[in-house]
């Protein structure tokens, strides 16, 4: 299995930076600008985007990874999702559980709220739907040879966290946190399970071997 090339560990580092940096600004004033950039159709795109990493369109999404990347991905994916998700249930729930929601704490005369999403208003932090999308990408990322295919699953686990303040379910440090979260449970399954996972067994897409090959009549 190939390495992550210095450049996109510098790349990816610069982000985290930037993405630091933004800590600084007031988190309710980086929601109320990304909450205006409401249009109908963007409404659309950000509630299916965020229900990308939830039942039943995750089982979609873990059989997409390994058709189109390999069962090596599908299963650090798999793994990497179960690792954040429950990590980030568990900061909820026992660590930070007194963390409000946007829902609970801003007054939403002046805001915009996507007609029939459900809003929660406890256990904001940090966010598991971030948490187990850069879970997915990042496996996605050091199990795909095609830099598109890393490309595409690094944007959507961007668009998903950016989905989550848009709909005003969660603050941005809630976001970034999850992204953290979510990079280090899939680091850490992979540098536990990698070795095993290089044969070229696990290089083959899901589907291979499962259905015979066709035979040419002699």
């Amino acid at each position: 299995m190939k390495m992550i090339h210095w450049r996109g560990f510098w790349i990816v580092l610069a982000g985290l930076l930037a993405g630091h940096g933004l800590l600084f600004i007031n988190a309710t004033f980086i929601l109320r600008c990304i909450n205006g950039m409401h249009t109908p159709w963007l409404d659309l795109v950000m509630v299916w985007s965020t229900r990308l990493v939830q039942a039943p369109l995750i089982i979609f999404l873990f059989v997409l990874i390994g058709v189109f990347v390999n069962k090596r991905g599908f299963v650090l994916s798999l793994i990497s999702f179960t690792v954040a998700g429950l990590s980030a249930q568990a900061l909820k729930r026992f660590v930070f559980s007194d963390r409000l929601r946007p829902h609970a704490v801003l007054d939403y005369e002046t805001w915009h709220r996507v007609e029939g999403f459900a809003l929660a208003e406890n256990f904001s932090f940090p966010s598991g739907h971030s948490a187990v999308a850069f879970a997915i990408a990042l496996s996605v990322v050091v199990s795909a040879a095609s830099k598109a295919v890393k490309g595409i699953a690094l944007c959507i686990a961007l668009l998903i966290g950016f989905s989550r303040m848009y709909l005003l379910m969660h603050f941005y440090h809630d976001v970034f946190a999850g992204m953290l979260l979510g990079l280090l449970s899939a680091g850490i399954v992979y540098r536990l399970l990698g070795r095993y996972l290089r044969h070229a067994f696990w290089g083959a897409p899901l589907h291979h071997g499962i259905f015979p090959r066709s035979h040419k009549s002699q």
